[in-house]
């Protein structure tokens, strides 16, 4: 097992999903474990807070550029 499995681990998801849907769930996914990741540094003392939010800010623009991105691509296909 690797640091990413380790820290991150999977997502367990029931039912049929597109291939854009399995994209936004991870990209969601991926937000919420560096969200918490840096919540939990800042709460041990190992971050200060205002680091912790540019890097929840940097991972929220990354996730709305790929949600953007993954929107534009449906409406293409439809």
């Amino acid at each position: 097992m690797d640091k990413e499995d380790f820290l991150f681990g999977s997502l367990k998801m029931h039912g049929d999903k597109t291939e854009s849907q399995l994209l936004e769930i991870n990209n969601l996914t991926t937000f919420y474990n560096h969200v918490q990741v840096a919540t939990n540094m800042v709460i041990g003392g190992k971050m200060d807070p205002e680091d912790a939010y540019k890097r929840i800010k940097k991972w929220y623009k990354i996730m709305k550029k790929s949600h953007k991105a993954l929107k534009n691509d449906r409406t293409k296909d439809q």
